[in-house]
Formats: C-alpha cells, sequence, structure tokens
C-alpha cells in the first residue's frame, strides 16, 4: 500500500507548502465546530488498523470509510487525532489518499503513531480544496480497549477476544466471534479463525461505526499449576460452583468436538446456561481476568453431569441417574438451596455396582417433608460431582424420552435407597 500512497500523493493538486499550511491549519480548527452544511458532513462507517510486521511490532496501516464519497479523488484526505477534548497540543495530523478503487475510503500509511486507542479519542476526517476551505470533514470519538490472549484448554488451542465495556457498552461483532451472536464484549475461537477482531457500539454519536484491528499476534498464556475444582452443577439455577472464588470466567465444554462456553463467574458461582441436563463429561477451564488485558491464571478440571431426573408429585421421591461414576455409589439427600446441600435433609447411599455403567440406576429418597429439591453426589469422602435437581415438586413422570442424549439402556435399582 505504501506505493500506491506514495505515487497518489504525488499525483495531489497541493503543493509542499500548501499541505505545511493545511496541517496547521487542521490543528487550530476544532472538527465539532465545523459548520453543519450537508453537503460537507462526512458520516465515518469503519476505521481499520493492520499492523504490517515488516514495518515493526508497533507499525500499522489504516483505512477510513465513509457512508457518502470523497468528493475529488485527487485531493490529500487529512486524519486528526487527538484526546476526547482536543487541544492543540496533543493533535497529530497523517496525510491519506483516497482507496483507487472504492471512492468512500481513504488509505495512511504505516506509523508507529497511529495505533488503535484503548482511551477515548477523537478523529477528525478532513478534505480541503486549493484554498484550503474545508470540503468535507467527518469525526469519530471512541476507544479501542481490545485484549487478544492464545491459552490452551484441555489440549485444545483456543484464542480469546475480548474489549472492555464503557458508555457506550462496545460489543464484538458475529463475523468475530463466528457466531450470530452480535451482542458479546467476550468470545472464543480457534487460531484458524482468528485473524482481525471488529467491534461495535463504541461511538455515542454514530454506534453503527465499525472498528477493526488485523494482524495483532495474541498474548500467549500458559496452564497455572492453581487447583481448581467443580464441585456443584444446579439445574435450578443454572449455575456450577467451583472451590477456585478468584476465577472470573469459565470455559466448558460437553466433549473434544463441542466448542467453548464462555460463562462469568463471581465468588466461585458460575452462570452455566449452557450446561442443560445431560450425561456428558465436561471439560472446564476457569481463568482469573484482570482488567484491561491480563489474564492471570487458568486452571482446568472436570464434571461428570448425571442426567438426573426426577418425580416428586408425593412421596417417596423417584429419580433416575445416568450411572456415570466409575465405583457407581452415590450419596442422595434433600435440600432447599438451590446450588448447595444444606444439610437440613438425611441422605442415603444408594449402590449401582450391579447396574452396568453407562446406564440408568433408578432409586426413591423416602421422606416425610418434601425437599424442594434432591441433590446427588459421588458417594466417596467428602461427597463431590454434586448435581442439584429442578424443583421436586414441578417434576412430572420420568420417561426414559425426556433426556434426548441419556444412556438408552434402562436399569432399576431399589433395593439400597
Amino acid at each position: 500500500m505504501s506505493s500506491v500512497y506514495n505515487k497518489k500523493l504525488n499525483m495531489t493538486r497541493l503543493t509542499l507548502v500548501g499541505i505545511i499550511a493545511l496541517l496547521l491549519l487542521v490543528g487550530l480548527t476544532d472538527g465539532s465546530k465545523v459548520a453543519a452544511d450537508p453537503d460537507t458532513l462526512l458520516t465515518i462507517t469503519t476505521m481499520s488498523w493492520t499492523y504490517d510486521a515488516t514495518m515493526g511490532a508497533e507499525a500499522t496501516q489504516m483505512s477510513v470509510c465513509v457512508k457518502e464519497v470523497f468528493t475529488d479523488p485527487s485531493l490529500p484526505v487529512i486524519l486528526t487525532v487527538a484526546s476526547s477534548i482536543p487541544t492543540e497540543k496533543d493533535e497529530t495530523s497523517f496525510i491519506g489518499v483516497v482507496t483507487v478503487d472504492n471512492p468512500s475510503c481513504a488509505d495512511f500509511g504505516a506509523s508507529g503513531s497511529l495505533l488503535p486507542p484503548s482511551d477515548t479519542r477523537q478523529y477528525v476526517v478532513s478534505v480541503f480544496d486549493d484554498s484550503l476551505a474545508i470540503i468535507q470533514r467527518g469525526t469519530a470519538n471512541f476507544a479501542f480497549p481490545v485484549s487478544v490472549h492464545q491459552l490452551n484448554c484441555s489440549g485444545t488451542d483456543v484464542v480469546r477476544l475480548n474489549i472492555e465495556g464503557g458508555n457506550p457498552s462496545p460489543t464484538l461483532t458475529a463475523e468475530t466471534c463466528g457466531t450470530t451472536d452480535s451482542t458479546t464484549s467476550t468470545c472464543y475461537v480457534v487460531p484458524e479463525q482468528y485473524s482481525k477482531v471488529c467491534a461495535t457500539n463504541l461511538d455515542n454519536e454514530n454506534l453503527g461505526l465499525e472498528v477493526c484491528l488485523t494482524g495483532r499476534e495474541p498474548t500467549p498464556t500458559a496452564l497455572s499449576p492453581d487447583a481448581m475444582q467443580a464441585e456443584v452443577l444446579s439445574y435450578a439455577s443454572s449455575r456450577l460452583n467451583i472451590n477456585n472464588l478468584l476465577v472470573t470466567e469459565l470455559l466448558t465444554r460437553g466433549g473434544p468436538d463441542d466448542v467453548f462456553i464462555s460463562s462469568p463467574c463471581d465468588g466461585g458461582k458460575c452462570a452455566v446456561s449452557s450446561m442443560e441436563m445431560s450425561d456428558k463429561l465436561y471439560e472446564i477451564c476457569g481463568l482469573i481476568y484482570e482488567p484491561p488485558d491480563t489474564i492471570t491464571s487458568i486452571a482446568s478440571s472436570q464434571f461428570q453431569d448425571l442426567s438426573l431426573t426426577v418425580n416428586g408429585a408425593d412421596t417417596p421421591i423417584d429419580f433416575r441417574l445416568a450411572n456415570r461414576y466409575s465405583d457407581r455409589k452415590y450419596l442422595v439427600t434433600g435440600t432447599d438451596t438451590e446450588d448447595s446441600i444444606d444439610g437440613n435433609y438425611i441422605p442415603i447411599h444408594l449402590d449401582c455396582t450391579h447396574i452396568p455403567a453407562e446406564t440408568y440406576c433408578y432409586g426413591f429418597y423416602n421422606i416425610e417433608n418434601i425437599p424442594k429439591y434432591l441433590a446427588v453426589s459421588y458417594d466417596d469422602t467428602p461427597p463431590s460431582n454434586t448435581v442439584i435437581s429442578k424443583d421436586v415438586q414441578l417434576q412430572g413422570t420420568m420417561l426414559e424420552s425426556d433426556v434426548d442424549d441419556a444412556p438408552k439402556k434402562i436399569a432399576i435399582d431399589r433395593s439400597k435407597a
């Protein structure tokens, strides 16, 4: 692009003295004070940065596109960058040329000082005629606090893309995340899918403005020796409790062929609406993210869902679980707390050792006062891998078709309940 840039700049009608005078004029002109002449106003639609490895890690090339067209392609386009409250001292101007095959865009050469801003900047795009009168002008104000990290979870490399919130609240584009969701500020993609990151909702005056960054190398993040164990999966609250209270974000997937789903965590409680009732063995990674762009720890774990189904219309409470635990012995109890065992009900031991693995094991929980939820854990010391049902009294009759992806064979065990 630099050769085209230099050739096109030499073709402009402005002399070197004129360009110098023009830059001085731009430095003394506040874009927000330009008269609102409909013939001169430009609406900036995209601003795109591209890292140029041949020019050094800090060098970028940039393009700006507008809704309209630049009316005279032979004239240079001036981009002035300043703080959100511009002053003459902090303004920097760059000279660009109208893109050869697109009169709505202008290209700017590589420059280490022309970097995507993590704090708010004002961008003013201006075109002047031979007499240095303003022909066209557009303005954008935004911050672009993007972070790009690469990490490994359960043997799979993933790239974490994030843009920090503010006013307005920026969101990553669906194309960036490879989904149909354009309302998220964080997503994960495989390295082969990552080339650029784009965001919208950045400028309060122009929410449709799209800002993109191409070619930024992800920051590598290694797996940490810090321990993390998933303890309780609650169907009632759609939360997964973990024993590391510092984890801020959880990655989960139901198998090596699934994609990782990101969930926020607070105080060891992680919102996992994607972990619906099943018999999947979930692979889990927890990370500690410190804004704006630091990941300090990654820990991995697993959790076995048990496809727990209950029928609590009366007592005893009938239930069914996927016999996935290697020892095939479980602890069953009631609880009135949706994501923990409150200890107010007597537990029973359920022995499913004579039931084949990967089949259903049935049981019943006989108690005078029906609890709000039923909890099933591995019968080890202490009990682990706890699954808590939905509201017992709202559950209906259990059928094999209740869970589509549950084991196909059916077996019954009431002898130890």
